[in-house]
């Protein structure tokens, strides 16, 4: 932003520079051909002439200037409102990314029966490999892994847009290595998911990995 208003004030003042040269150029060349060797004149005659040579030659130019000045206003107000959208638009992506990555952790939160009796633990233990899938309920870890697989198809969906029209570096690479480990995760237990989960699971990675 600061850049454009750097270029912004550049421009005005070049063109304020340039109106300013052709006010002095007009009086120089008017004392060079008129004025040399001749005194300061008291007639207002002399003045009245001075008067209209100066506006007919810098009048113009002046209302040429100020056309170029207002047509310059203009491109620059419509650059940043350009700006100001596409900075918009970079918000909401950012958004949209960090809204299906804070799903997706507070599913991770989901609490599942373990084989233990009253005993329960968090999907994430199960996700992250500090328990194994053995240790839990097998209903309710396949059916946490099926919200979790629709979770995951948003939640790379999001990364692949926001890489595409933001940042491919940064922010992009925090989520997109979230992303493929859970990727992983759940192609490694593809069998407890949905018939399609295999292909769905294709696509995510392909969104991450495979564009172009």
């Amino acid at each position: 932003m600061r850049k454009e208003e750097s270029v912004s004030t550049k421009g005005i003042v070049t063109i304020c520079v340039v109106g300013f040269i052709v006010m002095i150029s007009a009086v120089g060349a008017f004392y060079y051909f008129v004025g040399v060797n001749q005194p300061v004149s008291l007639d207002a005659s002399d003045w009245s002439n001075f008067g209209s040579y100066f506006g007919g030659v810098v009048g113009p130019v002046f209302s040429f200037l100020s056309i170029v000045l207002l047509v310059y206003t203009v491109f620059q107000q419509s650059e940043n409102i350009n700006l100001a959208t596409s900075e918009a638009i970079k918000l909401d992506m950012l958004r949209y990314v960090s809204r299906a990555d804070e799903e997706i952790d507070n599913w991770l939160k989901t609490e599942i029966a373990t084989t233990r009796e009253g005993d329960t633990a968090q999907l994430s233990l199960v996700v992250w490999g500090v328990i194994g899938v053995d240790y839990v309920n097998a209903n309710e870890l396949n059916a946490c892994l099926n919200r979790l697989l629709k979770l995951v198809c948003s939640y790379s969906s999001a990364i692949a847009l926001y890489e595409d029209n933001v940042d491919p570096y940064f922010v992009y690479k925090q989520h997109y290595t979230k992303a493929i480990e859970l990727i992983e995760f759940l192609e490694n237990h593809v069998d407890r998911l949905g018939q399609m989960a295999g292909p769905s699971l294709g696509i995510c990675r392909h969104q991450l990995e495979g564009r172009g």
